[in-house]
């Protein structure tokens, strides 16, 4: 990798020229083109500096997201998790030289698996061993060791259901159920569709948690308009009235346009597009299915994987869409007329 000569002799002088805009900034206030300086070299440094740690894992694989790190790998003996104590133990000792220590209390183990008897080994950080936990939250979502989302499904619809209320205690002046409406989407909804890509549930009854809380709030847009609760008034007309659309529905209309994104390269997902089958027939068939699944679904959790549901959603509605010959806005606006 390249990098400009004045690249370096930042990197080189900074401890120097970080203590000269200190004493500049506090004889003569702080410069913007300082602060700017500062702010950008200081991310750049810390990749610089972080990005070496991936180098160390020689079996395991890795997550990192700032100094966020995971790592993982598939075990089917005890062998296995012997090579990934190794990877973990090189991460420690890297982390010991460059004075960047882990902070133990706050590391975990967890081990993904629909077996009851599976392998189960205790990692260890400098001879003190990690806890061992049943679910785990990375970047606002919940984990479970089954991958089911239940427990993340539960926990959204209670936050959700505690904003609502926040909504309905300091609205009780307003009149316009468009500005409810408005509180409703940038407060409520955006926490129930949060990553849905990864959690989209299947079994009804969570589902129908998620979906109270939407007719919830058209109820009391209504009561705001009408003066008067109507506890017999269809829901869906309601929802049509005020143009919301059922959070299923956006759901999937969220699967889909993330697909789009994977496949046109929006989002950044090489890992996720490199497992995307598409389906090449060896002669013309009647059937027009663009993306090949190899195996019939036979669980919910198989039926349920992001993989297989973005594919699959897609397939049904890909006689009255196509995912090439459109940029975003178009497919966008296409697939919610067909919703």
């Amino acid at each position: 990798m390249y990098f400009p000569k004045i690249i370096f002799y930042f990197i080189l002088r900074f401890p120097q020229i970080n203590k000269y805009i200190y004493r500049v900034s506090q004889d003569h206030g702080t410069s913007p083109f300082f602060s700017l300086f500062l702010s950008n070299l200081g991310p750049l440094l810390f990749i610089l500096f972080i990005n070496s740690l991936t180098a160390l894992f020689r079996t395991a694989s890795y997550l990192l997201f700032a100094d966020d790190l995971k790592i993982y790998l598939k075990i089917e003996n005890e062998s296995d998790c012997v090579q990934l104590q190794l990877d973990l133990n090189r991460a420690v000792k890297w982390s010991e030289e460059n004075k960047l220590f882990f902070n133990i209390s706050k590391c975990a183990v967890i081990s993904y698996s629909r077996k009851n008897d599976s392998v189960l080994y205790n990692y260890v950080i400098n001879e003190r061993p990690l806890t061992r936990v049943h679910e785990v939250r990375d970047l606002g979502v919940t984990f479970d060791k089954r991958l089911t989302f239940n427990n993340h499904i539960i926990k959204i619809v209670n936050k959700a259901m505690q904003v609502y209320g926040f909504i309905v205690r300091h609205t009780r002046d307003f009149t316009d159920p468009n500005c409810i409406k408005q509180l409703y989407m940038s407060l409520v909804r955006s926490l129930l569709e949060y990553a849905s890509v990864i959690w989209s549930p299947f079994y009804l009854c969570y589902k129908y948690q998620i979906e109270k809380i939407q007719n919830k709030i058209v109820r009391y847009m209504y009561y705001k308009e009408s003066k008067e609760f109507h506890f017999n008034i269809s829901v869906t007309w309601l929802c049509e009235k005020y143009g919301l659309m059922r959070l299923e529905k956006r759901r999937e209309m969220i699967n889909i346009l993330y697909l789009f994104k994977t496949i046109t390269g929006i989002a950044d997902n090489s890992e996720f597009l490199s497992r995307i089958n598409f389906l090449v027939p060896s002669y013309n068939t009647r059937q027009a299915n663009t993306f090949y699944l190899s195996t019939v679904a036979m669980t919910n959790l198989h039926s349920n994987s992001p993989l297989y549901r973005l594919c699959h959603g897609y397939n049904r509605l890909e006689v009255e869409l196509d995912i090439y010959n459109n940029n975003y806005d178009t497919f966008k606006k296409r697939l919610a007329e067909l919703f």
